[in-house]
């Protein structure tokens, strides 16, 4: 379950994602939530660079990674977090993006939190909480 506030909005997505947004005027999107099964190539030993490289091949510019903790413990979890900006054709894009490894084995998560900068503190509380929250 990927815990966003009310205000938001669910959005379609892949199978076995789950999406939620806060959007404004013209459905830009001002925050963002995404749960999604890790693919093939996304670990936790190299997500500092993976996620980087993940989005600059997404088409996104000036992807910069600000900060990375890689391989982390969180509850009976194991965690790799980076925090990164880039822009889109749209906007741009502050996101903190984890990898979450459960103990049990079983398949990897990717959580994606992004807002546009001037947001990022705003949402940030929600933002950290989906994060910490999310039960998959």
């Amino acid at each position: 379950m990927l815990p966003y506030p009310l205000s938001w909005r669910r959005l379609a997505g892949d199978p076995g994602s789950a999406s939620a947004a806060l959007l404004i005027g013209d459905h830009t999107v001002r925050a963002y939530l995404n749960a999604t099964p890790a693919q093939a190539g996304e670990t936790l030993a190299d997500w500092g660079t993976f996620r980087v490289q993940h989005n600059a091949a997404e088409g996104d510019r000036h992807v910069r990674l600000l900060s990375a903790r890689i391989g982390f413990p969180f509850g009976a979890q194991r965690r790799s977090c980076v925090t990164d900006e880039y822009a889109t054709r749209v906007t741009s894009y502050r996101e903190l993006a984890c990898i979450v490894a459960p103990a049990n084995g079983s398949q990897a998560t990717v959580l994606v939190a992004a807002a546009q900068p001037d947001a990022w503190t705003t949402q940030l509380p929600a933002l950290n909480y989906a994060i910490n929250h999310f039960t998959g």
